[in-house]
This record gives C-alpha cells, sequence and structure tokens, in this order.
C-alpha cells in the first residue's frame, strides 16, 4: 500500500476540521431550560459585630430597612439567633393582616423657634420633646420614600412606622430644628417655598444643600408662600390652569437644579386641593400630595392625597400619641 503524501494529508485534516465545524454535533449543546431564579431570600450567619442595618445595607442596598429584618426574624440582634433570614422582596406588603390592617402617621410640625412667645411656632425644646417621646415608645421614623414605597407595595413597614415633616422657609428650621433631628437620627421631610429661599431670615440654597447631605429629604410647597394658588377673581379658567401648571413645573425644576436629587413630592398646607391640582402635578412630574388634614394612610391610600396632621404648636407628647394610629381593626363577622 502507498503511503499518502503530504499534500494528501493537509487536505485530508483540512476536511476534518471543515467536518467538525458544521457538524451539529460538535456544537456545545443548549439548555432549553430557563436559568433558575435566585432564591427569595438569603441564609445568613451573622458574624460578631453584625446589626440589622449593616446586614439590610450589604444584601438589599439599604441600612433603613433594617428594621423590616428585625420583624422579620424575631430576635433584637443578628447574633441572638444562628441564622438571620433577609428576604429579597417585601414580606406582608401593604400591611393587611386578617384583624385589620396597618397605617402610617405622617406629621406636619409647624415652624420651630427658639423661644416661646412666638404665635404659631414650636419651641425647640418641645419639638426636643416629642422627638424624644418617638423614641421612648419605640416608634419607627421613617422618610417619606418608604411610605411610598410602601403604597406601590414595595415595600413593607415596621408596625409602628411615623413619617415627620416640616413646612417651614426660615431660617430657624436650620437653627432650631434640624440639629434636634440629627441628634435622634431622625430622617424627615422638608417642605420649603421656592421663591422664598434665600430672602431676608430664609433659607439659604447653601444651607438646604448643606441639610440635604445630612439625609433631609427637601420637597416643595409650591413656587410661591401660601403653595397651590386658587384661582383669581377675574382670571379664566385657562389663564389659571396654565398659571398653577407653569408654578408646578418651574418650583420642581428649581428644587432639582439647585440641590439636585428628585423632587417629586409636593406639599400642599391646607384640606382642599385646587381644581384638577392633582392631574396637572402628575403631568409636571410629581408622584405625590400630601394635604394637610386628620387621619393616617393606609396602603390603599391616594398618593395625591396623602394625610398629613399638624401638630399643634402647644401641644403635649400625650396630644402627640393621639395622632399616632398604627394599625385600624375590622370589625368581626
Amino acid at each position: 500500500m502507498r503511503r499518502p503524501t503530504e499534500g494528501l494529508r493537509a487536505w485530508v485534516a483540512l476536511g476534518l476540521a471543515l467536518l467538525a465545524l458544521g457538524c451539529p454535533a460538535a456544537r456545545r449543546p443548549v439548555d432549553p431550560r430557563p436559568a433558575a431564579p435566585p432564591p427569595d431570600y438569603w441564609v445568613v450567619h451573622p458574624q460578631p459585630g453584625d446589626t440589622y442595618a449593616n446586614l439590610a445595607a450589604r444584601y438589599l442596598g439599604d441600612p433603613a430597612r433594617g428594621d423590616s429584618l428585625r420583624a422579620v426574624n424575631g430576635q433584637a440582634h443578628p447574633d441572638d439567633a444562628p441564622v438571620i433570614i433577609v428576604p429579597r422582596r417585601p414580606l406582608a406588603a401593604g400591611g393587611i393582616r386578617p384583624e385589620g390592617y396597618q397605617t402610617v402617621p405622617v406629621l406636619a410640625f409647624p415652624p420651630v423657634s427658639g423661644g416661646s412667645g412666638e404665635t404659631g411656632h414650636m419651641p425647640a425644646e418641645a419639638l426636643q420633646r416629642h422627638l424624644r417621646h418617638l423614641q421612648e415608645k419605640g416608634y419607627a421614623v421613617v422618610p417619606l420614600a418608604r411610605l411610598l414605597a410602601f403604597i406601590r407595595l414595595e415595600e413593607s413597614l415596621p408596625s409602628r412606622a411615623v413619617v415627620l415633616t416640616f413646612n417651614d422657609t426660615s431660617a430657624d428650621f436650620y437653627r432650631h430644628a434640624f440639629p434636634h433631628l440629627v441628634a435622634c437620627g431622625f430622617p424627615a421631610t422638608l417642605f420649603v417655598s421656592v421663591e422664598r429661599v434665600g430672602a431676608d431670615k430664609a433659607l439659604s440654597w447653601a444651607q438646604l444643600r448643606e441639610m440635604r447631605a445630612y439625609g433631609l429629604d427637601v420637597q416643595s410647597a409650591g413656587r410661591k408662600e401660601g403653595g397651590l394658588a386658587a384661582q383669581r377673581s377675574g382670571e379664566t379658567f385657562e389663564d389659571y390652569v396654565k398659571r398653577l401648571q407653569g408654578d408646578l413645573q418651574s418650583a420642581r425644576r428649581i428644587l432639582e437644579e439647585r440641590l439636585g436629587g428628585e423632587a417629586a413630592v409636593l406639599g400642599h398646607s391646607q384640606e382642599s386641593l385646587p381644581p384638577l391640582a392633582a392631574a396637572l402635578a402628575a403631568q409636571a412630574g410629581y408622584r405625590a400630595i400630601l394635604v394637610t388634614s386628620k387621619g393616617s394612610n393606609p396602603v390603599f391610600a391616594d398618593p395625591f392625597r396623602l394625610v398629613r396632621q399638624p401638630v399643634p404648636a402647644a401641644g403635649s407628647p400625650e396630644a402627640l400619641e393621639r395622632l399616632l394610629t398604627v394599625f385600624v381593626r375590622e370589625a368581626g363577622p
């Protein structure tokens, strides 16, 4: 038998390579099954020094959700149990249980001053007593953004969650209210009248940026003092709608340009809203409106009519407690 020549060997090798490339059997098989979804929770073995806040930051990207982990696991500290469950999604979203449903009170504090003689102003010492009362009674002060996520069924909240808000563009807030919030570690939302910022005895943009860097949420109370304006005498409805639309858009734009971040919540100082206010606010990019009235906010609340309750300037901590309805029990059959 004749031995194959070098040229024949080369042609055979090339043919085998081409056959391998074109042969389905030579390709890597594709698994038709979809990738397995990630588990709904992590099982974590806590290490010395772990807290619910740093576990929430590590696994969920938000240390503020540590109180939700505490509620899920039922232990005061992570190292009280051999393992900790960290759910990827909120459990019992909406706070609805067979016996009733959770509500979240939003408190609207009046302007805070250093003394006690200004009508309608709360002395700084009284604000301090109210904040201490919330701490001692075990209330969980949460950011307004978490209440909005709760209403969207994106997050569960602690059973005694409460939100703090202020309507105050005066410089007194910087001097007399904000230091107490920082000392307690409480988040809060400040609603400001955009055109008043920088005026005499008012907050400056630099002060707002400084407080925002410390975690204060700054949102719009409207472009002008007094919030959403009513229709003027002699003003056509068409002109009124254009003016209201312009005020809503410009207030949001100015806040975002001067402070950064998103200004998508409007704080209205009255109970009633002007005609079409909610629709125009939604068109301008707002995601919620807070009106000033009595009551608390369940998961099925209208985000464009959330309720915040005014805290009396001269009220006691016991009077504050009466505003803090955190659960409504449904009557049985």
